[in-house]
């Protein structure tokens, strides 16, 4: 296992961050990005952003979920969600993931404690990963800044080195950690996500992609992606143990 390196995904394999990037993108959305806030909301509201979570795959992803509910678009899978995206365009969706990161910095220097309580670490993984979080070949890859996901585990009193919590930006992180292999003493490399698009398409052997079956997932992922191992609390928590 020592020369394995363990790179983990961070929102919705460690954190479920799901009201962060809900209350985030909400007031992304309508107050920087509308300009203009409704004066109530919708009972609805986090049903559906949930349903529309496992397609997430970067900042800017989580307002366009608030337009889709805004305009009542409905979808049911990534390539329909990938789709809309197309049509968004590089531009504006470079402005929303401005307009996300604006709110989201927003409620850190107002309301610090209450951001913080909205990104919960999941129960089950927290002493493990806190007992884990020693070893070298433990990383976390995430397309979430780095900044914030430090902050967070620093509340649950996790301390993981910034030189390993590692941001990918929206670019593949097969083709990450492939580099990474490259200028690395590791030999093998576990992934641990839950976006089934980090996962598919592996073709080097020396890359173990698993799909963290607690995370925001898609179900038909299961049935689809056969070719794809996936992994279970239990089986997570030993893995940090033997890593």
């Amino acid at each position: 296992m020592s020369r394995t390196v363990f790179f983990i995904d961070f929102d919705g394999v460690i954190c479920d961050s799901l009201d962060e990037c809900l209350v985030s993108s909400w007031i992304g959305y309508y107050r920087y990005y509308r300009k203009e806030e409704p004066k109530a909301v919708s009972s609805g509201l986090r049903r559906r952003f949930l349903s529309y979570r496992p397609f997430i795959r970067q900042g800017s992803d989580y307002l366009l979920i608030q337009e889709l509910i805004d305009r009542n678009i409905k979808i049911t899978s990534n390539e329909q969600f990938d789709e809309y995206r197309r049509k968004t365009g590089a531009k504006l969706k470079d402005l929303l993931g401005d307009c996300f990161y604006r709110a989201r910095d927003y409620l850190l220097k107002t309301d610090y404690l209450y951001w913080l309580n909205l990104n919960r670490i999941y129960p089950f993984i927290l002493e493990p990963l806190a007992e884990a979080s020693e070893k070298e070949n433990i990383h976390i890859l995430s397309t979430k800044k780095v900044k914030y996901i430090i902050e967070t585990l620093k509340n649950n009193g996790i301390i993981i080195p910034p030189e390993r919590v590692l941001y990918s930006s929206d670019s593949d992180k097969l083709s990450f950690i492939n580099e990474f292999l490259k200028s690395s003493p590791y030999e093998t490399a576990v992934l641990i996500d839950d976006q089934i698009d980090n996962l598919k398409g592996n073709k080097n052997r020396s890359i173990i992609p698993y799909l963290a079956l607690w995370g925001f997932i898609d179900t038909s992922w299961l049935k689809i992606f056969l070719n794809i191992k996936t992994i279970n609390k239990e089986e997570m928590v030993r893995l940090l143990t033997l890593a």
